[in-house]
């Protein structure tokens, strides 16, 4: 068999795998109606063409996604035009006369998008995939509120002060920082907005395996960022893999300095492991039992570290209306019901994760994790051009 023969017989093989994920993901959301276990089966297949991006034929009962959108676009984009099609099946099959008499976008349609929760991107006739820039999807930042506020402004300005060298300056601009993020959260609780004001970031992982880093990182994220913290799950159909991902909820303001973060902290708790590994390894201690005893004890100093400045601010600050008190990130999560409206609306189901319960006995680099946490510092600007700042670049990571 020539090598040609080999590559088309690799692509048949992954159009029929993409065809099974597919019909998974539709099985997902006919799971989320009231529908008839009896109805015919739908067909999802795998074609080829320009004309368009997905179709469902009411006559055959099958849904067309094309190949190009999988090749050439995230997986994310194509289960937003499969659920397209399959409301447009929803229609047909629950609502005939509606199919019948209303637009093929109209009233029943759009009601059939909204129960199987599509986002509002793939609820049009027409989704164009050629312009620059991300392509249109409901994990990332929105194009209504890229623009940037006043309160963002005021933030970033305060947070690169943060850098200063001389140590006043540079507590005094993060207590403010925080203090202006913590009454921008209580206030925009108060007014009750809707999941409009929301937006879900989701982030990529490397391994399918959540090791003790993400979960301390979720921890720090949610404990001091005003950011939701979800573990959920993609698929790659370049390798045909499923893909663990880190989503970040809650508002765009928040969400920026969330995923700087995230970015910042996997850096930099790679860097330092690197300059402490060959002194551990003249100790003894190697492999991924010292990196994990270092890592997770650098980020549970730095935890403890934010709690403490969190809590001593929380004293010096003067009160919020009503005399209460700022509240800490966690405290303000949780009083958000607006966020856990949007997450419940984005997610069908949500279980606690559980971390690694195993850590592997190395004293010598937790020691020097520790005292590495204890140092470091959180103070880069949000979106701060040529690093990792507030952008997600390439928010659905590469196949995701």
């Amino acid at each position: 068999m020539d090598f040609d023969q080999r590559m088309r017989d690799i692509r048949l093989r992954l159009r029929d795998n993409w065809a099974i994920e597919l019909m998974r993901a539709r099985k997902r959301l006919l799971d989320l109606v009231d529908w008839e276990r009896d109805w015919p089966w739908s067909h999802v297949d795998i074609f080829d063409g320009s004309s368009c991006w997905g179709f469902f034929n009411q006559e055959t009962r099958h849904i067309g996604i094309n190949s190009e959108l999988i090749l050439k676009h995230p997986w994310e984009v194509a289960l937003g035009v499969l659920g397209h099609e399959v409301a447009h099946e929803l229609v047909s099959s629950l609502s005939p006369q509606a199919a019948r008499n209303e637009p093929p976008h109209g009233p029943s349609f759009q009601s059939f998008c909204e129960r199987i929760r599509l986002h509002r991107v793939f609820r049009q006739a027409r989704i164009d995939l050629t312009e620059n820039g991300p392509p249109p999807s409901p994990f990332g930042p929105q194009e209504a509120n890229l623009k940037e506020n006043p309160l963002l402004a005021r933030i970033k300005k305060l947070l690169a002060l943060s850098g200063s060298p001389e140590p006043r300056e540079a507590e005094a601009a993060l207590a403010k920082a925080s203090e202006l993020m913590t009454r921008h959260n209580i206030d925009a609780i108060n007014d009750l907005g809707g999941p409009e004001e929301f937006e879900l970031w989701r982030i990529p992982l490397p391994s399918n395996r959540l090791d003790r880093r993400t979960h301390l990182l979720a921890n720090i994220i949610q404990n001091h960022f005003f950011a939701k913290v979800v573990f959920s799950r993609s698929y790659d159909a370049a390798t045909n893999r499923p893909v663990r991902t880190f989503d970040l909820l809650g508002r765009p303001i928040n969400l920026g300095m969330a995923s700087h973060v995230f970015h910042y902290l996997t850096e930099r708790t790679e860097t330092l492991w690197d300059r402490h590994r060959p002194v551990a390894a003249s100790l003894g201690e190697k492999g991924r039992g010292a990196k994990g005893a270092f890592i997770a004890n650098l980020l549970s100093s730095l935890d403890q570290k934010l709690s403490l400045a969190a809590r001593d601010r929380g004293r010096e600050s003067p009160p919020l209306a009503g005399g209460r008190r700022p509240l800490t990130s966690d405290l303000v999560l949780q009083r958000d019901e607006g966020l856990q409206r949007f997450a419940d609306y984005n997610y069908v189901k949500l279980t606690r994760a559980r971390g690694p319960s195993r850590l592997v006995r190395a004293p010598y680099s937790a020691n020097a994790g520790r005292k590495a946490g204890e140092e470091l510092d959180i103070y880069s600007p949000i979106g701060q051009d040529g690093g990792r700042g507030g952008s997600v670049s390439g928010y659905l990571g590469p196949g995701a």
